[in-house]
């Protein structure tokens, strides 16, 4: 389990040596809202208790050692394949993220998109 103050993401700090970019070819300027996903904790500010690999052992092939990534909204990841996996300690396995495919499509023609803190 993460400590809360990893999961805190502190946006009005201008310091950014905190904070690695998981995806490097998108160098554009980004609101506060997709900032808060798109950074990880890099590993040199994780305690030193906490992984920073995990081996991924396929049914064939060679073992593959993996970096994990720290997000304040995911916890501990890893991508595999370009697929994102995350730790669910209450059951102590790793999962892949999946799309949610149970939304019926009206809800989509209604939609407004998100709404910002000022309204």
């Amino acid at each position: 389990v993460l400590p809360e103050e990893m999961m805190e993401l502190n946006l009005e700090d201008g310091d950014d040596n905190n904070k690695q970019s998981s995806s490097s070819s998108n160098n554009k300027k980004k609101d506060d809202a997709s900032i808060t996903s798109d950074y990880a904790i890099t590993n040199n500010n994780l305690p030193s208790h906490f992984p920073t690999h995990a081996r991924i052992v396929p049914l064939k092939g060679r073992h593959v050692l993996v970096p994990l990534e720290y997000f304040p909204t995911l916890g501990m990841t890893f991508e595999y394949h370009r697929r994102r996996y995350i730790y669910r300690s209450s059951e102590g396995v790793w999962t892949k993220i999946r799309c949610r495919t149970d939304i019926p499509l009206a809800f989509f023609k209604s939609w407004k998109g998100f709404r910002g803190a000022n309204g």
